[in-house]
């Protein structure tokens, strides 16, 4: 196993990241045996054609049942072959075995991680894809399950173990889920408050989505709305408004429903993570009234720890 190549993927509710690839939306759409006839990004696997799409696939607490995770991983694993640059110019096959790096939010991951690893890894055997003009023949070797918000502080640790503050609270808003892990100084994991609460960002597009339709009678999709809140698009003053207005509302609740539920954000170290945490930003700041505290922007960062914890793992077991 010493050679085992380490690929992260980190298959959230709404978006799909890898360390070195866009963030790409949990979203397939199966063509069956026939090539779509427009030309796409396109994976061919078991004789069905798949293309991406902005419509994700609806929430599901268990990815491992039914194929579009696998599918999407397979995309994932193909797209970071080709950022991270494990892709020669003009290459057309790939024989590789990997060990896939990937996450739960911690309070899942004694009731999945045994599911991810036998679905992911199929038993250790070889696998046949093609993306776009590329063959690729992969062996998941080993499939290893991380806590996300855990993975995505491993860089930052360091940092994190010199506050003063006796806690830190890792907050990752995520798509479906905001899981909350609290660190003891020095960096050990203090289990007294371990949860996930079921108010990710999708609730937030639900509800954005409810209003503007209410009052414009539009169906404004999760897309649209990100151009609004992430890319400055203006639809017209009043959906504008309406967009940033609602977004604000949700984010103030959600900070407070932290704090009832126990997340001491005053004195405490505050750490924030995930996609949901840099679109709620501002309200954020806002809310916390205080000038200390950590945004990971990146929001491929749980991938990213992922793969250093993998990586890190292999190496112990082969020293």
């Amino acid at each position: 196993m010493a050679n085992l190549l380490v690929v992260a993927v980190d298959t959230g509710n709404k978006n799909i990241k890898t360390p070195h690839t866009e963030p790409f939306n949990s979203g397939l759409i199966c063509h069956g045996n026939i090539p779509p006839a427009i030309k796409a990004d396109t994976l061919c696997y078991e004789g069905n054609y798949y293309t991406l799409t902005q419509s994700r696939v609806p929430y599901m607490y268990d990815k491992t049942s039914d194929w579009s995770y696998y599918v999407l991983t397979l995309f994932a694993i193909a797209k970071e072959f080709q950022a991270s640059g494990m892709i020669r110019p003009g290459q057309k096959n790939v024989r590789q075995d990997i060990c896939l790096a990937m996450g739960l939010p911690p309070t899942h991951i004694h009731d999945l991680a045994p599911k991810y690893q036998t679905y992911f890894g199929r038993d250790g055997r070889r696998v046949e894809f093609t993306y776009n003009d590329i063959s690729f023949e992969i062996r998941v070797a080993r499939v290893f399950v991380f806590p996300q918000g855990v993975a995505a502080i491993a860089p930052y640790m360091g940092q994190i173990m010199a506050r003063p503050e006796a806690y830190t609270y890792i907050i990752d808003i995520g798509g479906y889920t905001t899981d909350v892990v609290k660190f003891s100084r020095g960096g050990q994991v203090d289990m007294t408050f371990c949860e996930s609460f079921n108010n990710g960002v999708i609730k937030m597009y639900d509800e954005v989505q409810r209003a503007v339709r209410n009052r414009f009678q539009l169906d404004m999709d999760d897309y649209s709305i990100d151009n609004v809140l992430r890319r400055g698009y203006n639809p017209g003053r009043g959906i504008n408004e309406l967009v940033h207005s609602t977004a604000r509302s949700y984010a103030r609740t959600l900070i407070r429903t932290l704090k009832e539920k126990g997340v001491d954000l005053t004195l405490s170290y505050p750490v924030f993570i995930g996609g949901g945490s840099c679109l709620m930003r501002p309200v954020i700041e806002s809310e916390l009234g205080r000038d200390d505290y950590l945004f990971v922007e990146d929001p491929r960062a749980n991938a990213v720890g992922f793969k250093m914890m993998a990586e890190s793992k292999l190496a112990a077991e082969n020293r």
